[in-house]
């Protein structure tokens, strides 16, 4: 599993936020790896857990609605309340401004997921896990939808 520098990454993130070693050895697969991600940088252990959550739920079902990995910022913080935890999930880099290119500076109006696997995981955490027949007939009504949320429905 460490093979794949994006698992590596999320590793390094967690090892660099304090998390000890020993407590990550269980972890056998991606879908672990990603849960226990999301348990320290969004759940965490203070009171804003639901509203960063809300702010990811938001920023989420707007790509999945626009079927794109980009949105306008203004779709997520147009909400003052929203401003303290899409702070801390931008510091977290779970959602990031922007970059069209390496060289370019981030469009600090354009946010987008730090990596497509954590917008897959985030979809299926955030929109997947409702009442299956709700989710069945989500994904009846917008055929489509599957091919965008592929990847998503094996997380989930």
């Amino acid at each position: 599993m460490l093979r794949i520098p994006f698992n590596l990454r999320l590793i390094a993130e967690l090892i660099g936020t304090g998390v000890n070693v020993s407590s990550l050895t269980p972890i056998r697969t991606q879908v672990e790896l990603l849960e226990r991600y999301w348990r320290e940088r969004v759940i965490g252990s203070d009171t804003q857990a639901d509203a960063r959550e809300a702010v990811l739920r938001r920023a989420t079902t707007e790509m999945v609605h626009g079927r794109t990995l980009r949105i306008d910022r203004a779709k997520v913080a147009d909400d003052p309340s929203a401003s303290a935890p899409l702070r801390q999930v931008l510091s977290a880099q779970l959602l990031v401004e922007w970059q069209p290119s390496p060289e370019a500076a981030p469009d600090r109006y354009i946010i987008t997921y730090g990596h497509h696997i954590l917008f897959d995981y985030a979809v299926a955490r955030l929109l997947l896990r409702g009442p299956l027949d709700q989710v069945v007939a989500w994904l009846a009504k917008e055929p489509d939808l599957l091919l965008a949320v592929l990847q998503s429905l094996h997380y989930h």
